[in-house]
């Protein structure tokens, strides 16, 4: 603060002989000067230069956030103030040391998904895999493990993105991304057999990492909930996909997970427990109430302004209306509303897949072979 009185004012704020500048130091810095500084910055500055230590800023970040503050951008208004080199550079490298301290915290927090997914956990799956006499093993983890990789550098990059553009409804949609894939490694690093000849179908089931690429998509995505209960709740949904449980018992948790969701107005989660849920009551025959749950997922998403989750309804729907309870005309026209929302969302990727692999069936239930052949 000595440094930035001198910048500002063109004097030190104490001067004199030993026992003056201590009986001035007591006294406090100058009230008034002639500079025209603005009086909310005088008082920061006054205050970092208080007698009493109790009554300085508790550190130079509190002071600099003092200095950023309203109804003023202080750091600019200093500068074009006074024209000071002193006050430039000391706010200079003062946000210069800060930003590298927010790179490296972003960073770390960034690379923390190395804890899940390194190279000692790849090395053990391999390892896995390969004492499989499963056909179309080491397919099925090259698959999978080229997907897990993707996956997870596209989240590093985002959350370091989101970090530093100091974006928290992303950060927060990318934390419950990381439940899933945390939750998802865990039980394939244990080797069952039935989960790792799943692993490429558990892979792709992990979230898009879509609707955490900006701050409004995400922030709808979440809704109102960012408390811990939103992100247990997200963890036990995971559980309900990362090795699937009994039918019967997915289906109970996944409507608690629902009524959860609901109850905090998560949208994304209230999405992704009803894809789960359809996905069970259909495997339990519960055709009635599947049909129930694609349209009320399909009704939120359009409600709520999930493109994404929208577009999932839709394809759940056409597979649902080809292979569980067949109605090729009401699916050929949801496919024909998925196709038409994909190219809006300019998707080339993972929801054109899903599409298209549910068009074959369709197109060959219709007699059109050669275009399923094609398509496929």
């Amino acid at each position: 603060c000595v440094s930035l009185w001198e910048g500002l004012f063109g004097a030190r704020p104490f001067s004199g002989s030993r026992e003056e500048l201590l009986s001035r130091k007591l006294a406090g810095p100058p009230a008034s000067t002639d500079r025209g500084v603005p009086g909310p910055v005088l008082s920061v500055v006054r205050r970092g230069l208080a007698a009493d230590p109790q009554a300085r800023f508790a550190s130079m970040r509190s002071l600099v956030e003092a200095l950023e503050r309203p109804p003023f951008a202080w750091k600019r208004l200093a500068w074009l103030a006074t024209g000071t080199a002193t006050v430039a550079a000391s706010l200079f490298f003062t946000d210069a040391w800060f930003d590298q301290r927010r790179v490296t915290a972003c960073e770390t927090a960034a690379d923390s998904v190395e804890t899940i997914w390194d190279e000692a956990r790849k090395a053990k799956l391999t390892e896995l895999f390969a004492a499989s006499d499963a056909p179309f093993m080491a397919a099925t983890w090259t698959t999978a493990r080229r997907y897990i990789d993707e996956y997870t550098d596209r989240w590093r990059t985002a959350r370091r993105d989101g970090c530093l553009a100091e974006q928290p409804a992303v950060v927060a949609c990318l934390e419950r991304r990381r439940i899933h894939l945390e939750v998802l490694v865990e039980p394939l690093a244990e080797g069952d057999p039935a989960t790792l000849r799943r692993g490429v179908v558990l892979a792709t089931a992990l979230p898009s990492l879509e609707p955490c690429s900006s701050e409004t998509k995400a922030a709808r995505e979440l809704g109102a909930a960012r408390g811990p209960s939103s992100l247990e709740a997200e963890r036990r949904l995971a559980r309900v996909i990362y090795p699937p449980v009994q039918p019967r018992d997915a289906v109970r948790e996944a409507k608690e997970v629902l009524k959860i969701a609901r109850s905090s107005g998560d949208v994304g989660l209230q999405g992704r427990a009803f894809a789960e849920l359809t996905d069970r009551q259909i495997g339990t025959g519960d055709f009635e109430q599947a049909e129930a749950s694609i349209l009320e997922w399909l009704s939120l998403a359009e409600r709520t302004g999930a493109d994404e989750q929208a577009t999932r309804a839709l394809i759940e729907a056409v597979d649902f209306y080809v292979n569980s309870k067949p109605d090729l005309e009401r699916a050929r026209e949801y496919a024909r509303m998925a196709d038409a929302r994909i190219r809006a969302l300019g998707d080339p990727g993972m929801l054109r897949l899903l599409l298209d692999h549910q068009r074959v069936p369709l197109l060959l239930e219709s007699g059109e072979v050669e275009a399923a052949i094609e398509l496929a």
